[in-house]
Order: structure tokens, then sequence, then C-alpha cells
């Protein structure tokens, strides 16, 4: 499917259903776009609700947003000596570790720009990235990952292309896993033995890296399959991320839906949300069809106007 449609078309169908001219005082065109976006977000990651009813649609795979990035695994390393708060060096094994990045140290996420022997070197002294706890020797250094730009949501990860990594929030990880005594123990100086592995994790931190909780086994695979995050469309002339056949019969309106409700103008933003869930809806079930299909081989019947809705 193609993807021609811009922010400007979405306007024009929007303004055209409440018959009102482009930036007008009731519906100014910059609250509009803030809208529009907000709805194709919605819709891209499953949000879209009945205001109505209160049903919420189950997002199902949408192979327009799908991607996937691989990684090298590294080894595990540890400190070899006590970190000094506030120092711009990290004494540790650095045989394994990238020449510069960051890493994840006890619930610490350190920035370092180079390696001199058995040291990190050039760790901020103060603020974002810098040695703020005195850890002692042998505590575990955890490699961190770049999360890719377009970054939306997870979906899975592979490791070693076999072992699936569960997805654990960030605000759990070590002493806040009650449930999960491995992770506990993942984190601690004695933990060196991969045959201790019992669990398979990773995790987002800070909406900018990956932290892998694997066997400590260097240049294994790891694929990691994501959703990208919708294009914020902001001049006229940007390309929705939704594909033709979908976007100009659900964004539009709901995001003139949503504008109306906010104006307590509830008839029609019933009725304009209703229409654009049952797209949204059909969206979602096209593309289920499609996944089927290719995952069985085999054609799925349906009516070419549930294929194609059309406005």
């Amino acid at each position: 499917m193609a993807n021609t449609k811009t922010l400007q078309d979405i306007r024009n169908i929007a303004y055209w259903i409440i018959k009102q001219p482009q930036n007008s005082s009731a519906y100014p065109l910059a609250l509009f776009d803030s809208f529009a976006n907000k709805a194709q977000n919605d819709i891209c990651y499953g949000n879209v609700t009945n205001l109505q009813t209160q049903e919420q649609l189950a997002k199902v795979t949408l192979p327009f947003l799908n991607s996937t990035q691989f990684y090298s695994s590294s080894l595990k390393s540890t400190l070899t000596a006590l970190s000094v708060v506030w120092a711009t060096t990290l004494p540790c094994n650095t045989e394994w570790l990238a020449t510069s990045w960051f890493i994840y140290l006890k619930g610490d996420i350190i920035s370092y720009s180079g390696v001199n022997a058995n040291w990190l070197t050039w760790v901020p002294a103060t603020w974002t990235g810098s040695i703020s706890f005195a850890f002692e020797a042998g505590t575990p250094i955890v490699q961190l990952y770049a999360l890719p730009a377009d970054f939306g949501q997870p979906v899975s990860v592979n490791y070693n292309s076999n072992q699936k990594l569960k997805n654990i929030d960030q605000r759990d990880l070590v002493s806040e896993v009650p449930t999960s005594p491995f992770l506990q123990r993942y984190f601690r100086n004695d933990f060196t033995s991969d045959t201790q592995f019992s669990e398979y994790y990773y995790t987002v931190i800070n909406a900018q890296y990956l932290l892998f909780i694997i066997p400590s086994a260097e240049g294994k695979m790891l694929r990691f399959e994501y959703q990208k995050a919708p294009e914020q469309m902001v001049d006229a002339a940007d390309l929705a991320t939704i594909p033709d056949d979908y976007i100009l019969n659900t964004v539009p309106y709901l995001a003139i839906a949503e504008m109306m409700a906010n104006r307590w103008e509830m008839n029609e933003a019933l009725m304009l949300n209703n229409f654009a869930f049952v797209n949204t809806k059909n969206m979602y079930k096209f593309y289920q069809t499609q996944k089927w299909e290719l995952q069985y081989n085999q054609r799925v019947r349906t009516s070419k106007d549930y294929l194609y809705p059309n406005i």
C-alpha cells in the first residue's frame, strides 16, 4: 500500500467534515494538527476507543510499522577495584566492552568516551553519566546498546536464534523484583556462572538504551523486533505513516471528534468517532487477515468493501 497522503490532505478532509474554513477561531489549525498526530499515534499504538461504548480495539501487527535491529552480544564485565564517586575513570575489565558508549552498573548508567588498559576513561565528573556511588570490586558491569532512532514500542527479542527474552520494566530491575530471585542474583557480585541462568530478560532504559540480561557470551546474535514510532506531521507536505487506503477515513474523523468532544458538541463527536472506530477496526482486520495468509499460505475470502473501506 502506498503512503502519499499528507498532513494537508488530512486537514482538507477534516475541515470539509465540519464545513469550516481552515484555521477558523473555533477550530485553529495548530490545535487540529496536534489532534491529528494524536489520532495517528492512537491507531498505531492500539489506543482507539469508542466514545459511546468505551470499547477499545485490540491492536494487531501493522506491517508498515514493524522493523528489526540486530546486535552482537558482549561478555559481562566487573569492577576490578572500588569505584570513586565523581571520578573521571572507572577500573574494570574492558576486554569485551565497546571503546566508547554506556554501561549499566547496578542501576547507574555511566557514560565513557575511551578505554585505557583496564580503565574506562573520560567519564563525566558530575551529573548525567557520572559515577554517583562507590561500588565495590566485583560489581557486575553490563554493556548497554543503542535504541534505534525510530523506536516506538518493543515487539520481541530473541537471543542466539532460539531463546526468547521477556520484557521487564526498567523500574522492576534488581531489588524491585520480588517474584524473581534470579534477577536479584544477576546483579550481585557472586553471580558468575552461566549455569545459573534460568531466565532471559530485556528492558528499555530511559527511552535511549537497551539492556539485555542474558548469559555472558560474546558474539551471539540478538534479534530485536520493534514497532517504529509514527512520523510526527508538522508541515503541510509531511507524509502520514498510515497507508493511503486507511488514513483519510480514520485520522481526520478521530481528530475532529476529539476536538468536538472537548467543545461539548457530543452528538457530532460520537458520530464521527464511531465512523473512525469502525474503519480502524476494518484496518486491523485486514492486516490480521494478511498475516494469516502469509503464515498459512492460504487466501482468506473477504469482500472488497471490507478490504478497502471508503469515506
